[in-house]
């Protein structure tokens, strides 16, 4: 079946799981897929052949464009990046630090304490920032000529993109923050969005069927 919508539609995926991911440890820009998450890529490039897309974007992260490589193998689309769609900036110091761990603990809690002030813990993206980059995002997205797009980032900014849209580029902290703790995303998961009457609505919303 084919999966199709008329009008502009962006169609966002996460990219497929990494080693980082099994080790619940800071992702940097080259943490590789693991031998899971390039089947996931596979099966998503599977399941693409059936989407209507005119352009191929990814973050120009390892694990991004590993996964948008399997798209393009199958589907036979340029590959374009952008660091505009990479995961939200950690502190560099905690780059292959464990999740669990005291010192990712403390960010964490700062972060917490902080979400409503323009501060930051170390050289990070702070929600400011963070939001100001998924605006660019999606301007950028929309002066696209192509009606159909299909974007592969990350899970946080995943979300950041939907909020977004659905704010119409007016994202807050209170809202963001109901976003972080309350979406989650599958890895290759799809979300569709489609533009029309002047709103950005959800279609679909992590759909991993294709994973099966």
């Amino acid at each position: 079946m084919s999966e199709s919508l008329e009008g502009r539609v962006i169609y966002l995926v996460r990219h497929g799981e990494t080693l980082a991911n099994i080790g619940n440890y800071v992702q940097g820009l080259d943490d590789p897929l693991s031998p899971h998450g390039e089947l996931q890529a596979e099966k998503l490039g599977e399941r693409a052949q059936n989407l209507e897309f005119s352009k191929l974007i990814s973050s120009d992260t390892v694990r991004a464009k590993s996964t948008a490589g399997m798209i393009a193998k199958r589907t036979g689309h340029v590959l374009e990046t952008s660091p505009l769609l990479r995961e939200l900036a950690t502190p560099t110091s905690l780059k292959g630090v464990l999740r669990e761990s005291e010192e990712h603990k403390k960010y964490t809690d700062f972060c917490d304490v902080n979400l409503f002030k323009d501060m930051h813990y170390e050289d990070e993206e702070n929600f400011n920032d963070f939001n100001e980059r998924g605006v660019k995002a999606l301007e950028y997205l929309e002066s696209l000529p192509d009606d159909k797009i299909l974007v592969v980032t990350h899970g946080l900014f995943l979300r950041v993109i939907i909020g977004t849209c659905l704010t119409k580029k007016n994202l807050t902290p209170e809202i963001w923050g109901l976003f972080y703790r309350g979406l989650r995303t599958q890895n290759t998961g799809l979300t569709v969005m489609r533009h029309e009457n002047g709103f950005w609505h959800m279609y679909t919303w992590n759909d991993h069927a294709h994973l099966g």
